[in-house]
Formats: C-alpha cells, structure tokens, sequence
C-alpha cells in the first residue's frame, strides 16, 4: 500500500492499493477505503485458496443488472480512475483480481464481507469473460481453454487435473471473448453505456 504524500507537488495525493507492486488494485484519498480494499483482497484470496471451487486471476465487474464480467487485470490497470467512473454507470469494480467461480453454474462466488458496503455477497451469473487472445495461436481449437488456464490460481494444495477440469465445464457454460489489450480496455471504459455493451 502505497502512502499519500503529505504535500503533493502535481494533483490531489491519494493512498494506492497494489497487488505484488504493479497491479492497482484502489486509488483512494481515504485511507479507510484502501485498508477496506485490502482487507477485501485477502477474504478473496483466502476463500480462493480454500474452497473446491474453481479460483481465478481475474478482475470482476458487477454490473447494475447483478451479472459481472471477468476480466484479465494487465489490460486495464492502466485505465486510471475507471472503477470511479464505472462506479457513476451502476458498475462495480472488485478491489481484487481474484475470482471464486462455481464452474458448472457459472458464477461467481462473493464471500460474505463487513469490509465494503457496496460489494454484496452471494453467486452472480457471469455475462462474460475477456481474455487476451495469445500472440500465436499455434493450436487454435484450443486457444479459449489455454486462455483461461492462464488465469488459473495454482496452490500447493490444487490438483491441476480437477482445476482443468473445472475450466473445461466453466469453459463450456461461459461466454468467453479473446481479444487484444487495448479492446479489452476500450470495452471496460465503455461497461455501463447500455449501446455498447455487447
């Protein structure tokens, strides 16, 4: 967590929440609202580490309809404040880039939170997955499941075969588009916007 500087030389300081020191996971002028993130982002990661279900590296975005979109988290962390504008549109960005889904269902899982108001608990049916498609797609009837496999969480505690299988069976129930960065950037900018959507 980075601190705000106590008299700023350019713009308003704020408190940075980053995960394994390039990922911004909250920008915030209230220290509260950061340690909350922080708090939220180690829940996730527990609960990630924890349960049978399948974890994942990704970005989540609530939107107003209760459905999210998962979203690989390198594209967009440089969109500087788009969880704010987002926020504006009825979207929720997750302060974390980890992810619990139930695979057959194919939602995700919010672990119950004092930490942040905004953020609900329960499962939320997953409207679509953006992933950046490989620079070379050398075997392409497989390039949505090694994708996604890249987001896989390991632990020492994981068998790789029942996470591939879990992303096989989430594979075939989600939506899951494979684009460059910068589309995936121009479409997070534009969540919100009824139009542009889909």
């Amino acid at each position: 967590m980075g601190q705000a500087m106590a008299e700023p030389s350019v713009g308003t300081s704020a408190w940075v929440l980053y995960e394994s020191g390039d990922i911004i996971l909250r920008r915030s002028r209230s220290e509260a609202d950061v340690e909350a993130s922080a708090c939220f982002h180690l829940l996730v990661l527990q609960t990630a580490l924890e349960t049978d279900l399948l974890p994942l590296r990704l970005r989540t975005l609530l939107l107003a309809d209760g459905s999210v979109v998962l979203v690989d988290p390198a594209p967009i962390y440089e969109l500087a404040g788009h969880d704010r504008r987002l926020r504006g549109r009825g979207v929720t960005v997750l302060p974390t880039t980890l992810c619990v889904v139930d695979p057959i269902a194919g939602e995700v899982v919010l672990p119950d939170q004092p930490f942040d108001a905004a953020v609900p608990s329960g499962q939320f049916p997953v409207h679509s997955v953006l992933l950046r498609e490989p620079v070379e797609a050398t075997l392409p009837g497989a390039t949505a499941m090694l994708a996604l496999a890249r987001s896989l969480l390991r632990s020492a505690g994981r068998d790789l075969s029942t996470g591939l299988h879990q992303l096989d069976r989430f594979r075939r129930v989600a939506t899951i588009e494979l684009l460059p960065g910068e589309a995936i950037a121009e479409r997070v900018r534009n969540l919100g916007i009824a139009s542009r959507l889909r």
